[in-house]
């Protein structure tokens, strides 16, 4: 697989983890993620099990790690369209 290939996937699964497709702008993206977080974060969910406590401490990792993946993709994006 080529590097091209391997960060295509990556930055798709971060937009679907995000849930929204490749063709959003960063303002979708950014609103998907302040909203996934504000459902997944830690301190909502301290009155429940430990269990569930984990499988949303994970789910809020994922969510802040797509987010972090795809801000350069956008920045990198502004950067493009400022100089073109």
């Amino acid at each position: 697989m080529s590097r091209f290939s391997a960060l295509a996937n990556l930055l798709e699964e971060n937009f679907e983890i995000l849930g929204c497709s490749k063709d959003d702008d960063f303002a979708t993206v950014r609103q998907n993620y302040l909203s996934l977080a504000n459902i997944y974060h830690p301190d909502r969910h301290s009155n429940k099990s430990i269990a569930i406590q984990e499988e949303y401490a994970k789910k809020f990792k994922n969510i802040q790690s797509a987010y972090e993946g795809l801000k350069p993709y956008f920045k990198n994006q502004e950067n493009f369209v400022m100089v073109g």
